[in-house]
Protein backbone atom coordinates (compact mmCIF):
# COMPACT_ATOMS: atom_id res chain seq x y z
CA UNK A 1 0.00 0.00 0.00
CA UNK A 2 1.44 3.41 -0.93
CA UNK A 3 0.84 6.70 0.87
CA UNK A 4 -0.58 9.81 -1.47
CA UNK A 5 1.88 12.60 -1.61
CA UNK A 6 0.08 14.78 1.03
CA UNK A 7 0.07 11.69 3.29
CA UNK A 8 3.41 10.86 3.19
CA UNK A 9 5.13 13.68 5.93
CA UNK A 10 2.47 13.10 8.22
CA UNK A 11 3.38 12.22 11.81
CA UNK A 12 0.42 9.62 11.79
CA UNK A 13 1.52 7.83 8.48
CA UNK A 14 3.01 4.79 9.56
CA UNK A 15 0.54 3.88 11.91
CA UNK A 16 -2.60 4.32 9.53
CA UNK A 17 -0.75 2.54 7.39
CA UNK A 18 -0.49 -0.45 9.69
CA UNK A 19 -4.04 -0.40 10.45
CA UNK A 20 -5.43 -0.25 7.22
CA UNK A 21 -2.66 -3.03 5.99
CA UNK A 22 -4.06 -5.39 8.77
CA UNK A 23 -7.65 -4.45 8.07
CA UNK A 24 -7.82 -5.37 4.14
CA UNK A 25 -5.53 -8.59 4.52
CA UNK A 26 -8.41 -9.56 6.83
CA UNK A 27 -10.16 -8.92 3.71
CA UNK A 28 -8.30 -10.80 1.26
CA UNK A 29 -7.40 -13.75 3.80
CA UNK A 30 -11.65 -14.09 4.34
CA UNK A 31 -10.43 -14.14 8.12
CA UNK A 32 -13.41 -12.78 10.57
CA UNK A 33 -11.89 -12.33 13.46
CA UNK A 34 -8.68 -10.56 12.17
CA UNK A 35 -10.73 -8.40 10.68
CA UNK A 36 -12.71 -7.72 13.20
CA UNK A 37 -9.76 -6.80 15.81
CA UNK A 38 -9.49 -4.11 13.31
CA UNK A 39 -12.67 -2.39 13.66
CA UNK A 40 -14.49 -0.66 16.22
CA UNK A 41 -16.55 -3.06 17.73
CA UNK A 42 -19.91 -1.28 16.54
CA UNK A 43 -18.65 -2.00 13.05
CA UNK A 44 -18.12 -5.61 13.68
CA UNK A 45 -21.44 -6.14 15.78
CA UNK A 46 -23.17 -4.56 12.88
CA UNK A 47 -21.53 -7.03 10.46
CA UNK A 48 -22.10 -10.73 11.92
CA UNK A 49 -19.81 -13.48 10.94
CA UNK A 50 -22.29 -15.06 8.50
CA UNK A 51 -22.91 -12.22 6.51
CA UNK A 52 -19.50 -10.66 6.35
CA UNK A 53 -18.03 -14.33 5.15
CA UNK A 54 -20.95 -13.93 2.97
CA UNK A 55 -20.08 -10.92 1.49
CA UNK A 56 -16.37 -11.12 1.10
CA UNK A 57 -15.92 -14.61 -0.05
CA UNK A 58 -14.42 -14.40 -3.14
CA UNK A 59 -13.29 -10.21 -2.65
CA UNK A 60 -9.43 -9.85 -3.09
CA UNK A 61 -8.55 -6.23 -2.91
CA UNK A 62 -5.93 -4.29 -3.97
CA UNK A 63 -4.70 -1.15 -2.33
CA UNK A 64 -3.33 1.57 -4.29
CA UNK A 65 -2.97 4.56 -1.88
CA UNK A 66 -3.71 6.03 1.72
CA UNK A 67 -3.69 9.59 2.56
CA UNK A 68 -4.03 9.84 7.19
CA UNK A 69 -5.28 11.26 9.65
CA UNK A 70 -8.46 11.35 11.72
CA UNK A 71 -10.36 9.92 8.74
CA UNK A 72 -8.05 7.98 5.64
CA UNK A 73 -8.62 8.72 2.26
CA UNK A 74 -8.01 4.99 0.90
CA UNK A 75 -8.20 3.94 -2.98
CA UNK A 76 -8.45 0.56 -3.68
CA UNK A 77 -9.79 -2.11 -6.29
CA UNK A 78 -11.89 -5.20 -5.47
CA UNK A 79 -11.90 -8.19 -7.61
CA UNK A 80 -14.59 -10.58 -6.91
CA UNK A 81 -16.94 -12.99 -8.48
CA UNK A 82 -19.51 -11.11 -10.18
CA UNK A 83 -22.24 -13.05 -8.59
CA UNK A 84 -20.99 -11.55 -4.91
CA UNK A 85 -20.64 -8.18 -5.94
CA UNK A 86 -22.81 -5.65 -4.56
CA UNK A 87 -26.23 -5.03 -6.10
CA UNK A 88 -26.00 -2.38 -8.62
CA UNK A 89 -22.48 -3.36 -9.49
CA UNK A 90 -22.43 -6.71 -10.89
CA UNK A 91 -18.33 -6.66 -12.31
CA UNK A 92 -15.39 -8.53 -11.47
CA UNK A 93 -13.28 -5.64 -10.43
CA UNK A 94 -14.19 -2.41 -8.92
CA UNK A 95 -12.08 0.55 -8.62
CA UNK A 96 -13.07 2.02 -5.16
CA UNK A 97 -11.97 5.29 -3.15
CA UNK A 98 -13.33 5.76 0.38
CA UNK A 99 -13.44 7.93 3.39
CA UNK A 100 -12.36 5.69 6.70
CA UNK A 101 -12.21 6.71 9.80
CA UNK A 102 -9.01 5.57 12.04
CA UNK A 103 -8.79 6.03 16.04
CA UNK A 104 -6.51 4.81 18.73
CA UNK A 105 -3.45 5.00 16.94
CA UNK A 106 -1.46 4.54 20.20
CA UNK A 107 -3.11 1.62 21.08
CA UNK A 108 -2.74 0.00 17.67
CA UNK A 109 -5.52 1.61 16.05
CA UNK A 110 -9.03 0.67 14.90
CA UNK A 111 -11.35 1.45 11.79
CA UNK A 112 -14.50 2.96 11.33
CA UNK A 113 -17.23 2.62 8.94
CA UNK A 114 -16.99 5.19 6.25
CA UNK A 115 -19.36 8.34 6.78
CA UNK A 116 -22.95 7.93 4.40
CA UNK A 117 -22.09 8.88 0.92
CA UNK A 118 -17.94 8.90 0.94
CA UNK A 119 -17.53 5.68 -0.94
CA UNK A 120 -17.68 5.54 -4.45
CA UNK A 121 -17.28 2.53 -6.62
CA UNK A 122 -16.44 2.76 -10.47
CA UNK A 123 -16.86 -0.84 -12.38
CA UNK A 124 -13.91 -2.05 -14.83
CA UNK A 125 -13.41 -5.39 -16.00
CA UNK A 126 -9.77 -5.09 -16.73
CA UNK A 127 -7.98 -5.00 -13.65
CA UNK A 128 -4.47 -3.60 -14.35
CA UNK A 129 -2.60 -6.27 -11.42
CA UNK A 130 -3.42 -9.77 -10.49
CA UNK A 131 -3.43 -10.24 -6.91
CA UNK A 132 -0.74 -13.08 -5.74
CA UNK A 133 -0.93 -15.58 -2.90
CA UNK A 134 -3.48 -17.00 -0.85
CA UNK A 135 -5.97 -15.06 -1.89
CA UNK A 136 -5.58 -14.87 -5.64
CA UNK A 137 -6.26 -18.93 -5.53
CA UNK A 138 -9.70 -18.43 -4.20
CA UNK A 139 -10.39 -15.95 -7.39
CA UNK A 140 -10.42 -15.54 -10.41
CA UNK A 141 -10.60 -19.36 -11.53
Amino acid sequence: MGLGPAAAGAPDASAVQAVLGRYFAAINAHDYDAWAATVLPSLAVNHPRADWLRGYRSTVDDIMSTGTGAIATVRYRSLQDPADALRGLPYSCISWQTQLPVTGLAAGGLVGAAPRGATRGTPSDRPRRRATGASARRWPR
